[in-house]
């Protein structure tokens, strides 16, 4: 396995996430995905990890601490929609006079870049939408059963 960003993403990246998925998911939706699990947290998890990126690297002192991230991932879908993710990291900062498409370039260069993954991904991002896919996409647990970070 390749180093990871974090001990949280290492525990995400790790055999515990299918055993934990299959303890609190719907073997059904699961298996609907097309995909394993951990890839579809990734997909999530890396819009916001490169907007974080971003962020340090032009001191734009965004804030993601305390973010509503069901305010950008489907729970039916088990999607992220990243202008949603903007906008609500936006408001969040309150920096509501950031350019929208530029912070999209910004992610989109970051991408073609081919970073690993798991150096991008913070494991709290990666809690966080399991916890959002456990109450629909994945499973059919309410929010008290499965609070994020």
């Amino acid at each position: 396995m390749p180093e990871c960003h974090d001990l949280m993403t290492m525990l995400v990246c790790s055999p515990a996430l299918t055993r934990v998925a299959r303890e609190l998911g719907s073997e059904e939706k699961l298996e609907s995905l097309g995909k394993t699990i951990l890839e579809s947290l990734i997909e999530i998890a890396l819009p916001i990890g490169y907007l974080r990126l971003h962020s340090i690297r032009a001191g734009m002192n965004l804030r993601f601490m305390g973010l509503t991230y069901s305010r950008w991932i489907d729970t039916r879908s088990f999607q992220a929609d990243t202008g949603k993710l903007i906008e609500a990291v936006k408001n969040h900062s309150q920096k509501q006079n950031l350019a929208s498409d530029v912070l999209e370039k910004a992610i989109a260069d970051l991408q073609s870049a081919k970073y690993d993954p798991r150096e991008i991904c913070v494991g709290t991002d990666l809690v966080e939408a399991l916890s959002i896919g456990l109450r629909g996409a994945l499973g059919s647990k309410r929010a008290r059963d499965v609070k994020g970070c």
